[in-house]
């Protein structure tokens, strides 16, 4: 295998953007995607921009309003029930905007 080869083989095979929403799938398998999300309720379905292969992957929600270091709210949304397609989006106040990074196999 070449220099070049082994360099390439990590390398990004497929990426989307949209406004917010994007993904990048890797030669290996690994996608990372992401994008923003307003709820419209305290438990709202989120449906992934390509789907992962199973539901072992890293799920991060942040507040779009956390303005500096560590300065989440109580309020603050988090993921939950993912599946190879969707996840959910939990917050208290149903107004609450949030982006999202997910990456996995």
């Amino acid at each position: 295998m070449s220099a070049f080869d082994e360099l390439y083989r990590g390398g990004v095979i497929e990426t989307w953007k949209d406004g917010d929403s994007w993904y990048r799938k890797w030669n290996d398998g690994w996608v990372e995607q992401g994008g923003y999300h307003k709820n419209t309720s305290t438990l709202d379905t989120v449906t992934l921009h390509t789907p992962f292969k199973t539901s072992n992957y890293t799920l991060v929600v942040s507040d779009y309003y956390t303005t500096s270091i560590g300065g989440g709210h109580t309020t603050s949304p988090f993921g939950c029930e993912k599946t190879t397609t969707t996840f959910k989006i939990s917050q208290v106040a149903n107004t609450r905007e949030a982006f999202w990074y997910a990456a996995g196999y």
